[in-house]
């Protein structure tokens, strides 16, 4: 009989170690693979409620951790908490939204991207003409961006330039082509680049 118990409670312990482990809450369904809390609303009339506090209740929120997550009722809003700040994540109309910041892939200091800007319907052409590229000082670069619904994504680097031609000085756009220009090139002859964006 001894011998059972012991089976048994190792069995138990064996379990709850297991399922410690792989822990996951899926409320109205199964949760997805990836996460550790997956809310469903199987008929899609429900919403997700976040604690509801006073400016001076969240104020009063003794050393939260990043991702702290409440609705301010005082203010009317959802606060983020980023490690040192509460920060408003006001309500807003899609046509009211705050800009989309991007930066280069592989950006340095001193790029000066975005020294130049070119847009036309869903693409974008960055310059950056005081990128170093390898041992080539100042040779300067182009980036192309697409859109895709609200999202900007970087696709493309031009950057086939000689040391010192600031490619990316300027730049324009017009119906998917684009122009890059490179004032230094060859003391100062300069030159342009023609592309497409597609």
């Amino acid at each position: 009989m001894r011998n059972h118990i012991s089976v048994f409670l190792l069995m138990v312990l064996l379990l709850s170690n297991a399922i410690s482990v792989l822990a996951q809450i899926g409320m109205g369904g199964q949760p997805h693979s990836s996460a550790v809390l997956d809310l469903k609303s199987p008929a899609n009339d429900k919403a997700f409620y976040p604690p509801r506090l006073t400016t001076a209740q969240r104020n009063a929120i003794a050393s939260p951790q990043v991702g702290a997550f409440v609705y301010d009722s005082d203010k009317g809003t959802i606060f983020l908490f980023d490690g040192q700040n509460w920060l408003p994540l006001a309500t807003t109309s899609n046509n009211n939204l705050l800009p989309i910041d991007r930066t280069a892939s592989d950006e340095v200091a001193l790029d000066y991207f975005g020294g130049s800007v070119a847009i036309s319907g869903d693409y974008a052409v960055v310059g950056a003409f005081k990128k170093n590229i390898g041992s080539n000082n100042y040779q300067g670069a182009a980036y192309v961006f697409s859109r895709g619904g609200s999202n900007w994504q970087q696709y493309r680097v031009m950057d086939n330039s000689p040391t010192n031609t600031q490619n990316g000085t300027a730049v324009g756009l017009s119906n998917g082509t684009f122009i890059i220009g490179g004032p230094n090139f060859q003391d100062f002859k300069g030159k342009v680049a023609f592309g497409t964006v597609g």
